[in-house]
């Protein structure tokens, strides 16, 4: 059973199209291929490694298709992934579908049974569970077309959309790792007020990193500044920003060695970065020397 959905005019439409068996199998691919053009984007909740693989063998050894072209893959998968796994933990696409879009299935058929039925009905023409095979084939498809625009609508618009701090983290991270830092620094200020009463420092150091990539540093030196205060992971990298501003931007070596100090009083990772911490209270302290036996 492969199964496709598209928009036309106003609505959304989904073609199935079923193996009735084996021998059927190349007149189905090539239906199948009719639908896949150069310019389609397919859209997949985990084809790129699973289904694509699948199809694009069998068309091969059916002599359908030796190269599927398409214009390109969106699998939602790793969409939602990125999105909601710090919140969820379990992004399957049923778990996707009650916590996100709110949709509940009844009387679903579970997927990892769809292929003992589907042989079930070969071997014996029992029809009886085939309908809830197509129905869940279905379901996945309409699934699919929401997520979509759900998650599209967020990246439009977040403010509104989104609200657990979990998921602001998420799309911070994913502006982030797009360098979009302006966005990312637009976007995180419409949640200052969350982050800052559910105790997100991990967001608000994002937010500040974000301020000192974008250049505007007085931003920037207030959260680190707010952060640094706290006994949390975030304050430790906070003290060393500081400490890099004043020793490198306004040349107050005190004040950064004062920072760095503190930062080392809660350093919560290893070895190696503790003895870069050295490394910079020894150079603080040498300047320091230098500048005080040059008056």
């Amino acid at each position: 059973l492969i199964g496709f959905g598209s928009l036309h005019g106003r609505g959304f439409q989904v073609r199935q199209y079923f193996l009735p068996d084996f021998p059927d199998e190349e007149a189905m691919l090539e239906a199948v291929r009719a639908e896949i053009k150069p310019d389609t984007i397919l859209v997949s909740y985990n084809g790129r490694a699973f289904d694509i693989p699948i199809l694009t063998d069998r068309m091969i050894i059916q002599r359908v298709e030796r190269n599927l072209e398409y214009g390109g893959h969106v699998d939602l998968l790793h969409t939602a992934r990125r999105m909601y796994h710090r919140r969820l933990k379990s992004c399957t696409l049923g778990n996707i579908e009650e916590n996100i879009l709110d949709y509940y299935r009844d009387d679903d058929i579970p997927g990892y049974l769809v292929p003992p039925i589907y042989f079930n009905w070969l071997a014996t023409d029992d029809t009886e569970q085939l309908k809830g095979v197509v129905e869940h084939n279905l379901n996945d498809i309409v699934s699919l077309y929401f997520l979509m625009h759900h998650i599209a609508s967020i990246h439009a618009e977040p403010a509104g959309k989104i609200s657990d701090p979990d998921d602001i983290l998420s799309l911070a991270r994913i502006m982030e790792r797009r360098r979009e830092y302006e966005k990312l620094c637009m976007f995180l200020e419409d949640f200052n007020d969350i982050s800052r009463s559910y105790d997100r420092y991990d967001i608000l150091y994002l937010h500040s990193m974000a301020y000192k990539r974008c250049g505007n540093h007085r931003k920037a030196i207030a959260l680190w500044d707010e952060v640094s205060g706290r006994r949390a992971v975030e304050s430790f990298w906070s003290g060393i920003e500081l400490a890099k501003y004043y020793e490198h931007r306004v040349k107050d070596f005190r004040r950064a060695l004062e920072y760095t100090l503190q930062a080392r009083s809660i350093c919560p990772v290893g070895t190696s970065v503790k003895a870069d911490i050295q490394k910079r209270i020894d150079r603080l302290k040498r300047k320091i020397y230098r500048h005080q036996t040059s008056k």
